[in-house]
């Protein structure tokens, strides 16, 4: 028996979905719960499922992605505080030429960019 986050009964655990986010575990909101969640917040799983293509059809991208956020952590790796490009003093994106070379970044304003991505078509 497993209690619903949301309706606060008590119901069998074959009420409960398996959870996408836990191996072994069930989700906290009952079966009847978690449709009426997503009538409510349609947007919210069409994002999730967007994200979940993207990963499915850009594995290098993703990974390249993974072991840069790992290398930040770490301190291996360091963000520029300005762009490269225009030398704006700005939080900056990490950006691959390569993605098989996850470590060589540059890092660009949010403006240079999204400039870089549309005159040369990468992939956001």
């Amino acid at each position: 028996m497993q209690v619903c986050l949301t309706c606060g009964k008590k119901k069998p655990l074959e009420m409960f979905e398996n959870s996408s986010r836990f191996k072994n575990a069930k989700e906290l909101r009952c079966n009847e719960c978690m449709s009426e969640y997503r009538k409510k917040y349609p947007k919210r799983e069409k994002a999730k499922e967007m994200a979940r293509l993207y990963k499915k059809n850009n594995p290098k991208i993703v990974e390249s992605y993974l072991i840069m956020a790992k290398a930040f952590r770490s301190g291996k790796l360091i963000r520029a505080n300005n762009c490269s490009l225009c030398g704006t003093l700005c939080r900056t994106d990490a950006h691959h030429e390569d993605y098989n070379k996850p470590l060589e970044v540059i890092f660009l304003c949010r403006r240079c960019h999204n400039k870089l991505h549309r005159k040369y078509g990468f992939s956001k």
